[in-house]
């Protein structure tokens, strides 16, 4: 079903999250990135959606994991 304000169709919107993540399969990948191509409200959540996942990464610092738990 489209979404409303944009026209697309939810699961594009509701992938884009994954793809900020990297996490999707080749194909869906594929599929969203073309999508992506002709869709400005996608591009725009994309952008936002990137910035937040790197704000998150950079929050929270690498820690090492404890000696008990590390496979040596």
């Amino acid at each position: 079903m489209p979404h409303r304000a944009t026209g697309c169709a939810a699961e594009h919107r509701e992938s884009l999250g994954a793809y900020v993540l990297g996490v999707l399969d080749v194909a869906e990948a594929a599929a969203l990135r073309a999508h992506l191509v002709g869709c400005g409200a996608c591009q725009a959540e994309r952008r936002e959606l990137a910035a937040v996942a790197y704000l998150l990464s950079a929050a929270v610092p690498d820690l090492a994991a404890a000696r008990s738990l590390r496979e040596e």
